[in-house]
């Protein structure tokens, strides 16, 4: 049994877009989650691969499938700035110094990892939601 994995975006604060990612199955997990709100990829069902990126010189998640689009990692990253259309995670989300951010990024981008190692071969499935705008 493979994990359910759902993105659900749920705000946007200044240039960012805040949400949350949710594992479940046989793994539990919480993350927040963070997205240059000019650079967001339509909502949808994508599959998710563990592989080598050449920007970042290590293994990453990678969305696959989006349209028009390639290479969107998921890494660690504090601001929106820093994100040129992939997503950050991080432990919650919060301010530094005015700016929106993801905090812990680093620790989730560490617990993701291990939480999803007995999948790294695996192809995994997810959804991705967008709320906002909805009542």
């Amino acid at each position: 049994m493979t994990p359910r994995l759902i993105l659900t975006r749920t705000k946007q604060q200044q240039s960012a877009t805040f949400g949350n990612l949710e594992i479940s199955g046989p793994v539990f997990k919480h993350f927040v989650t963070l997205e240059s709100s000019a650079k967001i990829f339509p909502a949808g069902t994508y599959d998710l691969v563990y592989e080598h990126s050449n920007r970042f010189k290590r293994q990453l998640w990678e969305f696959k499938g989006i349209p028009h689009r390639a290479e969107i990692k998921i890494h660690n990253a504090n601001f929106a700035h820093q994100l040129d259309g992939c997503v950050a995670i991080g432990m919650r989300s919060g301010v530094i110094n005015g700016i929106p951010a993801a905090l812990s990024s680093r620790l989730a981008l560490e617990q993701l990892t291990e939480a999803l190692r007995p999948y790294q071969g695996l192809t995994l499935k997810i959804e991705v939601i967008d709320l906002i705008g909805e009542d």
